[in-house]
């Protein structure tokens, strides 16, 4: 398989889950899109939606890069990329863990004005770093896994990442 993900099933698997992050973040960024808040009829979906799209990412999609993959590409050199996608992962997790319990908090309920200013804020900050973080990964990361996985490693990451994902 010759493509963008360096050739290898995990990087296919991770592509997948950063197109589908952002999707719920274009979703995130049309529900802030308004001065006004939704009506909670209107919002409850998509705030669930994004509750759970960030609770997979900051969770799951995060720990199995930074258990499986990380130390296998810093022991090959790329400590630097390494560092940078682990700090981005500090500073992106308790911004997304917050924003995902306001989204859950808030799916049904609605928001007053100054709630929702703060959601809006903390929306757009969430969007721009998880944006720009998966902007690097899918130009970094997925290219380094074929320079650094034997194609029975890259099977083996590929399967657990999927049984991971199947629970």
């Amino acid at each position: 398989m010759n493509s963008i993900f360096g050739a290898t099933r995990i990087g296919q698997a991770l592509h997948t889950e950063h197109m589908r992050t952002m999707e719920h973040l274009d979703a995130l960024e049309s529900l802030i899109a308004s001065r006004r808040p939704p009506a909670p009829e209107a919002a409850t979906a998509t705030l669930e939606g994004i509750a759970r799209a960030l609770d997979e990412d900051v969770t799951r999609h995060f720990a199995f890069e930074e258990e499986h993959l990380f130390p296998r590409l810093h022991d090959a050199g790329a400590g630097f990329m390494v560092d940078m996608l682990t700090g981005e992962h500090a500073e992106i997790r308790p911004l997304a863990e917050s924003l995902r319990d306001a989204c859950r908090a808030l799916a049904g309920g609605g928001f007053d004005a100054n709630l929702w200013e703060s959601f809006r804020a903390d929306a757009r900050d969430l969007i721009d770093r998880e944006t720009f973080h998966i902007q690097k990964e899918e130009m970094g990361l997925l290219a380094a896994l074929s320079q650094v996985l034997d194609a029975e490693e890259d099977g083996a990451l590929a399967d657990r990442h999927a049984a991971l994902t199947a629970e």
